[in-house]
């Protein structure tokens, strides 16, 4: 690729906001609270891949 060109690429972001979370936090015990985001963050992987293998099927036919 030429330095003129720029190489585009398809990119999933995620954004927790857990402010505001401190009472939250305090009733699950902070261990808990980091376990839930933690599962959370590794659903939303598996579904992205999921997204990102579907997406690369569809295009075969194309």
């Amino acid at each position: 690729m030429s330095s003129d060109q720029l190489e585009v690429k398809d990119y999933f972001i995620i954004f927790f906001d857990v402010l505001g979370y401190k009472q939250k936090i305090n009733e699950l015990g902070q261990n808990n609270f980091l376990q839930i985001m933690y599962s959370t963050l590794l659903t939303s992987m598996d579904v992205f891949e999921f997204i990102n293998n579907e997406s690369q099927i569809s295009f075969i036919g194309f």
